[in-house]
């Protein structure tokens, strides 16, 4: 059940398989399976030594928790993934007898009490992925630092930023809200594209506001120029006490004549 239930998130692209490449004393290539990666956010869960993938468990509770969007969307597909959230009725009655049991053991010497607080916990609170996330027997804080590592240069380098806009206390709201948003919500090029017109709509009524002032005299200045395609566009500018404002674009090749007479 746990190992068909794992399957079924690699097969529908909820987590990624990662492999390593080994090369054998004969010169042959071989690449093994090591960790499985959350393809919403950068957690990861490793491999055990024998080969076998990781549990279930830790895998569903954290797609359930942290990405509820995603896993409201997977459990409606595949009813199967609602059922691996349901505890059976062995680990019921044994979590029953675990109870009862500890009682008659101090904690000191308690193993049930040592196992859970030996477990190995990492802070997230930069990402908002998780405020603690547990991780298999194997994973250590410094492998899954080197991870988030690579992962923010190699996203410098494939998006064409500066690494001064690391300092940049704007770029660091961006990353908090966007990560805000994407365990809220998600990010999708439909939804941005309507964020971002009506907070174009929100900053030219605050811009009309501004310019009404008394003593404001605004210019009308339009500048032309030709873009990539060969379109000819009009940038539409305001102009008010030597700071200009973008209004909008017209993107035709008519005169600006015909333009105005329209």
């Amino acid at each position: 059940m746990s190992q068909s239930v794992i399957q079924l998130l690699i097969d529908c692209k909820a987590v990624k398989v990662r492999y390593d490449s080994t090369v054998n004393d004969n010169g042959a290539t071989k690449e093994s399976a090591t960790h499985l990666d959350c393809s919403y956010c950068n957690i990861q869960w490793k491999y055990m030594k024998t080969g076998a993938k990781p549990t279930k468990v830790t895998i569903v509770k954290h797609l359930s928790i942290h990405h509820m969007i995603e896993w409201t969307n997977l459990t409606s597909l595949y009813p199967i993934l609602t059922m691996s959230l349901t505890p059976s009725p062995r680990n019921e009655s044994s979590s029953r007898t675990t109870s009862i049991d500890s009682t008659d053991v101090s904690n000191c010497s308690s193993p049930l009490v040592r196992r859970s607080s030996s477990k190995r916990t990492a802070s997230t609170s930069l990402t908002g992925v998780s405020d603690q996330t547990v991780y298999d027997e194997d994973h250590n804080k410094e492998e899954m630092s080197n991870t988030a590592i690579h992962d923010v240069v190699t996203g410098f380098a494939l998006f064409n930023m500066s690494f001064t806009t690391a300092e940049s206390p704007h770029f660091r709201k961006f990353i908090q809200s966007a990560a805000y948003l994407m365990q809220e919500r998600g990010i999708y090029r439909r939804v941005l594209k309507q964020w971002t017109l009506e907070y174009a709509s929100e900053l030219r009524r605050k811009l009309l506001i501004f310019l009404t002032q008394p003593n404001f005299y605004c210019t009308l200045a339009v500048d032309g120029w030709t873009n990539v395609c060969g379109d000819k566009v009009w940038n539409v500018m305001i102009i008010c006490k030597g700071v200009s404002y973008y209004w909008c674009s017209l993107v035709n090749h008519k005169s600006l004549e015909y333009m105005s007479a329209e």
